[in-house]
Parts: structure tokens; sequence; C-alpha cells
């Protein structure tokens, strides 16, 4: 068990090819989930045939250095105004890939469709989940309607992200 509570990890590089391009005034780039402000959000057209592997799509990778992932606050969604969040695409069911220098694991989970905070506790006993290097975002809009569509645009995205840990 780890000693003291876990604290916000720092990310050193969010990265991602196929953020929609800026409009508007506005970025969608990967940093967006990062900032604390809930008027930005990662996005990406859900139309690129460029983020589809299969049936995945992999989204942002995050590096990070942790002994051990505690949990992942996400605001799903574009949170900015209920219009936003209604008419962009959202995530319903999300696999966090996990790398660290000797093994590749990770957790899924389902999403509530709402642009508050949630929490996902990451598996604590995991060989994966020690000296974390890296975790990369990936959707299935396949399995279990992974995402739900936008009232009006097919941009999937993210408001916030935040990894929590031990150092």
């Amino acid at each position: 068990a780890q000693s003291g509570a876990p604290v916000k990890l720092k990310v050193v590089t969010a990265s991602y090819d196929y953020s929609l391009a800026p409009q508007g005034g506005n970025t969608y780039g990967p940093w967006n989930m990062l900032d604390g402000n809930i008027a930005t959000a990662w996005a990406v057209s859900l139309d690129n045939p460029y983020i589809i592997d299969g049936d995945r799509i992999y989204g942002p990778y995050f590096k990070l250095s942790c002994k051990k992932l505690s949990h992942i606050v996400i605001r799903n969604g574009y949170a900015k105004s209920a219009s936003a969040y209604i008419n962009n695409s959202r995530v319903s069911y999300i696999y966090f890939e996990i790398q660290n220098n000797e093994d590749l694991g990770g957790f899924s989970t389902r999403l509530k469709d709402t642009p508050d905070p949630q929490r996902i506790n990451a598996p604590q006993n995991e060989s994966w989940n020690n000296n974390i290097t890296e975790i990369v975002m990936v959707f299935t809009p396949a399995y279990g309607g992974g995402i739900i569509k936008g009232a009006k645009w097919s941009d999937l995205c993210i408001t916030e992200i935040e990894f929590w840990g031990w150092k």
C-alpha cells in the first residue's frame, strides 16, 4: 500500500496528431484537457479516417512519471455550455492503456453522460500499475455504444482530465 494521499500528477507531454483544427478563435489540442478551464476542450472529428484502427480510436497520450496510479478524474464532452455538451459527441466507454518500462496493461470503464467531473479508480494490484511512463486514451465506438453522438456535430470532445497517484 502507498503511504500518504495521492497527488495530482504533472503531465510532461500531451500529444495527439489529429486534434480538430483551430476555429473561431478556439483550439482543440490535448493540453486543453489539462488547463483547468471548462471553456476549452480536446476535440477530434469522428469523420477523420486516420484516427480509426480496426474497431478502436486511439486518442491523446500523456507522458508522466508515477510510482502508482490512484485514479483519473475526467470531465466528459464539451462542458463550456449545455448546448456545446449536447451538440458534440461524448465518450461512453473508454480504455486507458498504461505503459511502464516493463509492462503494458490498462483498464476500461463506462462514463456517465454528464459534464460533471467523474472519478475513475485505477486497479491497484496489477503489474502494469507501477512506475508508469505513459497513458493513452482508447475509444471503442463499436463496443457497448462507446461514443454518444452529438446532436449537431461528430466531434468527440473531452473537457478535462487529471491523473492522480503517488510520485
